[in-house]
């Protein structure tokens, strides 16, 4: 029997999507079920977590107590938003003697400026123990932005974010670092997320390993991070 054409462009295609979820299975079980990394203690031995409302109520003192020794919260996003948990999270965690720092989810669809202004009306009135951070990722962010005009929005952030006689940091994966950051802004103190060990770009302050650690005082996974105590 001949295949007419449809049949074997219908083949072509039910073949290639097998070759997808395949593809994407095996990414995904790597990612979630592997088994996380654990850089050395030794050469790295203060870590702390970043959070936000999405972590519910939190128990910052047996943070502190399980060996943690900061955090940095969530405290806006876009031009309008402010996590809900962020005021509270500041109080308990100072209260509970850790180190503090906060950042700011970049919206791409957002004006940089107008973000920035957003964030500095956020946490002004409290003093913090890192650079202000701008949270750069393509997850999360609309898609069909012109890069050269997100990397002009973020320029614009860090400007403004600057004039306010405040120090920045940026928080991105390795993938937003290449595309984004890289060549743009190798001046600035960098927060990199990586599941890899060495995380991969050789400069950095903070090295976001994981986002499964079980810590106590948080329900559920959460980030862990390593502060890079040799960094300038």
């Amino acid at each position: 029997m001949k295949l007419t054409k449809r049949k074997i462009l219908l083949a072509i295609i039910l073949l290639l999507l097998v070759i997808v979820i395949s593809v994407a299975g095996r990414w995904g079980y790597r990612r979630y079920f592997s088994a996380a990394i654990e850089p050395s203690r030794i050469e790295y031995p203060e870590r702390g977590l970043d959070l936000s409302s999405h972590n519910g109520k939190i128990n910052f003192k047996a943070i502190k107590e399980a060996g943690y020794s900061f955090v940095i919260l969530k405290a806006s996003e876009g031009t309008s938003f402010i996590d809900k948990s962020f005021r509270d999270n500041i109080i308990l965690a100072r209260e509970a003697g850790l180190k503090v720092g906060v950042y700011h989810f970049f919206r791409f669809d957002c004006d940089g400026r107008l973000q920035a202004n957003h964030f500095l009306n956020t946490i002004r009135g409290y003093e913090f123990d890192f650079p202000l951070v701008l949270d750069i990722e393509e997850s999360g962010n609309p898609s069909g932005h012109d890069r050269e005009d997100i990397i002009k929005s973020i320029q614009d952030a860090l400007e403004h974010v600057q004039l306010h006689d405040y120090n920045v940091m940026i928080y991105t994966n390795k993938s937003g670092y290449r595309k984004l950051i890289e060549s743009n802004f190798p001046d600035y103190k960098l927060w990199i997320c990586s599941f890899s060990d060495p995380p991969g770009p050789d400069k950095w302050y903070l090295w976001q390993y994981t986002h499964r650690g079980s810590v106590p005082g948080v329900k559920g996974p959460v980030d862990i991070n390593i502060l890079n105590t040799d960094s300038n």
